[in-house]
């Protein structure tokens, strides 16, 4: 990726835009009562405020600061997110607020909230007709579920269980999210099922692991190559 030609436009393209979206409403920047940037990158915003010459005085949105860069955020923080921006920036009947990237996730949340405290909202996106916009889609199939190769090779399956069972523990079969790596590898024929490590709560902010199950887990690991050698 070349950063420094995205930092690049993304300052020179969004500034304009906001500076115009403002023009339209009959404003300027020292009428402003807060900006609510697309939280993508804390440079990025800087550098906007500085190329736009908001007043010291407009609270400015810095939400990425705590949440960091999540890319493909889900709803609930957008939400979130949305409603941490506008309830610090104090928005209420009467002012002014600047919403760039108004499609996305954050900033379409934040658009409603804002209006929906009598704020006046002024908001900011591309359009779908920019000609310099376009977007190619090629659908290429890296991985499908394990599930179907297994069962045309049963004993790999048979071999992990008895591991299991030789560790002093009684195997569970279940589906589980995750195990991109083991789906690519069956995909391309080596059929790769997934086994314990001793973690908890995958994919969730309390997840955690145990050391007494990872210890489990790699013995798990020596006995499977045993019953293979067997």
């Amino acid at each position: 990726m070349q950063g420094q030609t995205v930092f690049r436009w993304a300052v020179w393209q969004m500034a304009p835009v906001a500076q115009q979206a403002m023009e339209k409403a009959g404003i300027s920047a020292e009428d402003l009562d807060a900006f609510i940037p697309h939280q993508a990158n804390m440079r990025i915003t800087d550098a906007m405020v500085k190329a736009m010459r908001l007043p010291p005085q407009i609270p400015v949105a810095r939400d990425i600061a705590t949440t960091g860069n999540t890319s493909a955020a889900s709803i609930p923080l957008a939400g979130v997110t949305a409603m941490m921006s506008v309830e610090a920036m104090g928005a209420g009947p009467g002012d002014a607020v600047l919403i760039v990237g108004a499609s996305g996730g954050v900033g379409s949340f934040a658009v409603q909230m804002a209006a929906k405290r009598g704020a006046h909202v002024i908001a900011t996106d591309v359009a779908a007709t920019d000609e310099r916009c376009s977007i190619e889609v090629e659908s290429k199939i890296q991985y499908r579920n394990m599930r179907d190769t297994l069962k045309q090779h049963p004993e790999i399956v048979a071999h992990m269980e008895e591991a299991v069972r030789r560790v002093g523990l009684e195997p569970k079969l279940t589906a589980i999210r995750g195990g991109t790596d083991g789906s690519a590898l069956t995909q391309m024929g080596l059929p790769t099922p997934n086994i314990f490590t001793g973690g908890h709560d995958a994919h969730s902010e309390r997840e955690w692991i145990c050391v007494e199950d990872m210890g489990l887990a790699a013995a798990t690991l020596v006995e499977l190559a045993r019953e293979w050698a067997e």
